[in-house]
């Protein structure tokens, strides 16, 4: 008996070493990544969680001001349109409804919407109906007026773009006229389908139809670094964001619902998922984007909402997943984190830390500039002993991980430095590249 007792003890003592070990080392290995952005999530006041399946390990991160996990909830924005496009196709499934009917067979007219228009066109963002839920956005989020909510948004849509008609152009329009086509047809709510056919079906526990107040362990929204969680309002996400960008979720239940999705036949079947996943150029397909990342192809829908920011990114080959969420309008870092993340799960090499000595190496193209093209001016300054791009109005922390390249952490602007033109700098944000002069003395 001793002997045995021994063992027991000896196997035990293994499992309590081993087993903290190791998670600490998948932790630390993600850490890799993300540490080096810590710093500059805390700066800007907001919190930023990740979670990365990479074989048959999980791992989750949290950098910033706050202390997010995968089981913090926040609005996925319009991340919401995968499932109001899984509704719709489970109705065709049942047989209610077919994508090539006209919206107006289920539809009463509505000014500035063509009810001629298929559901599919609405599926695929090639409607070319106004944007209703556009620059009025933050308005209807901060309105402290219940008079905007007693009114029908469906009579606020604006006049559209006949010529886009058949050409993709995102827009939140369909996705809403979508939601009410599903009332229609089930006469249910929009939110109950949620919970029936998605939410409950793939255990998606702490996933609510839409934003309200009292969700546990719910993240603070935040605009520019503060907190607004005081002008939460449920009607914005309920009435407004509606089926285009109403749900609130954690990253644990995203990655329950995208086994769903993809493994398992609980949401669709195996026809209706190849229809979804299906795209054209755009590569949009039903509320599902598809994306060639590292070699590999990556399918999700993020979305943006006041306060919220989330990105997915899910290879139905080899299962891998990329999930992160923050509590602010924009993902700071957005496009290298991205590179980064799905580098690290693909077992690449990892991008250089930050410079720590940008002021220095960069002190000589401090100035004002303008850009060639548009004749926009701005200024690199030193303020605070960071080097910061302003302009617009708006004052940018400038970093660096190369000798001759400064990038901002929001808006994607880069900043390449010429040694043999040292008044000229290469200024490039998205598809734009030009340049800019520096101003004489």
């Amino acid at each position: 008996m001793n002997h045995f007792k021994s063992i027991v003890q000896l196997t035990v003592l293994f499992i309590l070493l081993w087993m903290p070990a190791n998670s600490q080392a998948q932790n630390g290995q993600l850490a890799h990544v993300t540490d080096k952005y810590d710093p500059y999530f805390k700066d800007m006041g907001v919190g930023f969680s990740v979670m990365v399946r990479k074989g048959q390990h999980t791992e989750v991160a949290s950098l910033g001001a706050f202390d997010y996990d995968e089981h913090t909830t926040f609005n996925i924005g319009s991340g919401t349109k995968a499932f109001t496009a899984i509704l719709i196709l489970q109705e065709e499934e049942k047989g209610h409804l077919a994508l090539t009917d006209s919206i107006g067979k289920y539809l009463s007219p509505i000014k500035n919407v063509d009810g001629s228009l298929s559901i599919l066109t609405l599926l695929h963002h090639e409607s070319g109906l106004g944007e209703l839920v556009g620059a009025g956005y933050e308005k209807a989020f901060f309105t402290t007026h219940d008079s905007l909510y007693a009114t029908n948004f469906l009579d606020q849509i604006p006049p559209g773009d006949t010529s886009k008609v058949g050409t993709f152009s995102y827009c939140n329009t369909n996705y809403i006229l979508l939601g009410h086509i599903l009332e229609k047809v089930t006469d249910q709510y929009y939110f109950d389908l949620l919970q029936d056919r998605i939410f409950t079906p793939c255990g998606m526990q702490n996933t609510y139809p839409y934003l309200h107040r009292q969700i546990p362990n719910l993240a603070h929204p935040t605009q520019g670094g503060k907190d607004v969680f005081d002008h939460l309002n449920h009607r914005f996400f309920a009435q407004y964001a509606f089926s285009a960008g109403s749900i609130a979720s954690t990253l644990a239940d995203m990655e329950k619902y995208y086994a769903h999705l993809f493994t398992q036949t609980t949401l669709l079947s195996p026809a209706s998922l190849k229809k979804m996943l299906e795209v054209g150029e755009s590569n949009y397909g039903l509320g599902i984007m598809k994306m060639e990342l590292h070699g590999k192809t990556y399918y999700g829908h993020g979305g943006n909402n006041l306060g919220y920011a989330y990105r997915d990114y899910y290879n139905p080959e080899t299962k891998e997943i990329v999930l992160l969420f923050v509590n602010s309008e924009r993902v700071a870092f957005g496009k290298r984190l991205k590179d980064e993340l799905i580098a690290y799960v693909h077992g690449e090499a990892q991008g250089p830390v930050f410079r720590e000595d940008n002021v220095a190496h960069f002190q000589a193209f401090t100035g004002k500039y303008t850009l060639d093209d548009i004749g926009l001016e701005f200024e690199l300054k030193v303020i605070e002993g960071e080097l910061n791009l302003l302009i617009q109005g708006a004052s940018l922390i400038l970093l660096s991980s190369q000798d001759n390249v400064l990038f901002t952490a929001e808006f994607g602007v880069e900043l390449e430095v010429q040694p043999t033109q040292p008044d000229v700098l290469l200024f490039r944000q998205g598809r734009m590249a030009t340049t800019a002069s520096k101003e004489s003395l």
